[in-house]
Order: C-alpha cells, then structure tokens, then sequence
C-alpha cells in the first residue's frame, strides 16, 4: 500500500478553505499513486481549538466536515482524518480528540487520542476525553 502524509496549514475554524486544501492534497496523493493519505490531528477543524470546542455549532460542523472527507474516499482510496468525536459513554468529558478511518465513503473505524498534552500552550485534558481503549484498524 502506497500512503501519503499530508501535513497541511489549516486554519481554526475556516471549514471551506480547509476542506480545498485537503481536496488538493487528495487529488495530489491520488495521482502520485497513493491509495490512502493521513492528515493531522483535528484536520477538519484546524488546531489548537481552545475553547471553540465548547460551541456545540462548531462541533456539529466539524461533524458534517467529516461526511465531507469521507466522500473524497471510495473502494480503491481512504483517508485517515483527525476530527472531534462527541464521547458515546455516560461519564467523562463530551468530546473526544479522535482520528477516522474514511474508506468507501463512508465512516470506517474511530480511534481516540489516550495521552492528552497539559503543558505549555497545549490544554487537551480541559477540553477531551481520554479514549486509551482503542480497536485495530
């Protein structure tokens, strides 16, 4: 398998222009032959988030940036996508910092981030979830 890391200068909040340059990068890793293309953490929202994250509008459109990307897959091409999960279980923290596995257009497997950052500028723990138990994919 052919992959491509695609380490884009996304901006904070800016879902059209970013979903352009994650389009560009598809095309580009595609026609160089690739058949899956990994993204940064948070891709379909930029990052840091600090407390945009809060705002359930911004999460809902971070979701919906999700479906997006995973229409650029299809059976031949995936992409692995950083993104906010909202956390399914009862206790903990809302959200969770996660990367998708997208493939055949569709959403084909989450893993959550488990070691959150608290130092420096970084502050993942006020805001995530820890997800440490992760499925294969």
């Amino acid at each position: 398998m052919r992959i491509a890391i695609a380490q884009l200068n996304f901006t904070i909040g800016a879902f059209e222009a970013n979903f352009s340059k994650i389009r560009e990068a598809v095309a580009q890793a595609r026609a160089e032959g690739a058949e899956l293309v990994v993204l940064s953490e948070l891709s379909t929202v930029g990052y840091p988030l600090v407390d945009l994250v809060e705002r359930k509008d911004f999460v809902d459109r971070n979701l919906e940036q999700l479906e997006r990307l995973a229409g650029l897959s299809d059976d031949d091409f995936g992409l692995v996508a950083g993104f906010v999960a909202r956390n399914r279980r009862d206790e903990g923290k809302a959200l969770h910092n996660a990367a998708a596995l997208l493939w055949r257009g569709r959403l084909a497997g989450v893993v959550r981030k488990c070691l959150l950052p608290t130092y420096d500028v970084f502050d993942e723990a006020r805001y995530f979830e820890p997800g440490c138990d992760n499925p294969l994919l």
